[in-house]
């Protein structure tokens, strides 16, 4: 059978920009389809150090470090004791050969993410709505709303519409992490001087709640607040005063946001942290928020979608090269095995974040000099270092 494409990704967010241009420039046939316009707004707008090394293989990472984004040296915590505060300087990792991240607006990041997939070679169709997608044993059939395809292999990079963990209900919320974002874009946000301007600045809030603050390199900034999702049931006629609330309880936070000025309107993501049975088949396999999203604290998102796309090329070119399908020789149980250990170790830091004793927990751990070092490459996005010592203490 001539198929059309090798392989149709349905979302070009980071993850499937970055694995439609691994695959275009292997020379594998790649068709993207999108259903949203860009740009577009999202959230998740600071990436971590150690998504350099995908972004450098598929050649996107000169147009990142050409001073169109405010660099990212580290990430500061702030607590609710006027004064007190905890930094995270990347370059003391456990090596520092990964100094620095971007705060990126996603409107731009994605588009020129898209556009490099595009330069690389992959068919891009947008606005298109995929409505269907059925399985042979040798191929899948994707219907949108104006072309049917067929491929070798079909991607999930829906994100939080997850198409395969729609149609397998595979998909299930971690009512665990119940929580609500609130969000907004501000001017005239006051941040630090020098390498510290770029910081994302977390503060820890009362009641199991906190914030963000992520400065852009035109002069405005992205912040947030993160509550319980019990708590913002009686501020949902009116969370702006919600969010304003939980600025205040901030005295540090509280001066940082003194002088903003909102320049877009509040968005409300509620109930937002879920997981999946299974991220893959024989003909599809699911990558970034399509198979899981754990929490935005220490901004995971984007970094285990480009993370995940990066694994997923290597299955996917594998299966092509030997033309088999992605349960032949245990290639979904590694790739599976793969993403849930970056993201069980994610889920270890978040839990101590939403602990009672984060602050206490944190000041023991960045007073050790090799506790400190994992805990910033952790944060860094080196989960996959077995050699991590928090990993290897906590048997994660």
């Amino acid at each position: 059978m001539d198929y059309d494409y090798d392989v149709v990704i349905i979302g070009a967010g980071p993850g499937g920009s970055t694995l439609a241009s691994y695959l275009a420039q292997a020379n594998y046939r790649t068709a993207i389809l999108e259903k949203a316009e860009f740009p577009r707004f999202k959230i998740g707008e600071s990436l971590l150090p150690y998504s350099r090394e995908p972004l450098e293989e598929i050649g996107f990472w000169p147009k990142l470090n050409n001073d169109q984004y405010i660099t990212k040296f580290g990430a500061k915590f702030l607590t609710q004791n006027e004064g007190e505060c905890f930094r995270v300087n990347f370059s003391e990792g456990l090596t520092d050969d990964h100094p620095h991240a971007y705060e990126v607006q996603r409107e731009k990041f994605d588009t020129q993410l898209l556009d490099h997939a595009v330069s690389s070679g992959a068919s891009l169709f947008q606005p298109e709505d995929v409505t269907a997608v059925d399985f042979a044993d040798d191929y899948v059939t994707t219907q949108t709303n104006s072309r049917t395809l067929t491929s070798r292999f079909i991607v999930d990079a829906s994100g939080r519409s997850g198409m395969m963990a729609q149609k397998h209900q595979t998909r299930h919320t971690d009512t665990s992490l119940s929580h609500t974002a609130i969000f907004s874009h501000f001017n005239q946000v006051a941040r630090d001087d020098g390498e510290l301007s770029g910081d994302i600045i977390v503060s820890v809030l009362e009641g199991i709640s906190w914030s963000w603050v992520i400065p852009f390199r035109d002069g405005s900034s992205s912040a947030g607040v993160v509550v319980q999702s019990s708590e913002y049931r009686d501020f949902k006629s009116n969370p702006e005063q919600l969010f304003w609330n939980k600025i205040s309880c901030c005295k540090d936070l509280q001066k940082i946001m003194s002088r903003a000025k909102q320049i877009r309107d509040f968005e409300v993501v509620s109930n937002y942290s879920y997981n999946c049975d299974s991220f893959s088949g024989k003909r599809w396999i699911s990558i970034g928020d399509a198979l899981g999203f754990i929490d935005p604290v220490f901004s995971s998102g984007v970094h285990l979608a480009i993370c995940s796309a990066k694994f997923a090329s290597g299955h996917l070119m594998k299966c092509l090269e030997k033309n088999t399908n992605l349960e032949s020789n245990n290639t979904t149980a590694d790739y599976e095995h793969t993403i849930r250990k970056g993201m069980t170790r994610f889920r270890w830091a978040i839990n101590l974040f939403y602990s009672n004793e984060f602050e206490k927990q944190m000041k023991r751990i960045l007073k050790r000099e090799n506790s400190r070092k994992s805990f910033t490459s952790l944060l860094a996005g080196d989960i996959w270092n077995d050699d991590n010592l928090l990993f290897r203490l906590n048997s994660i």
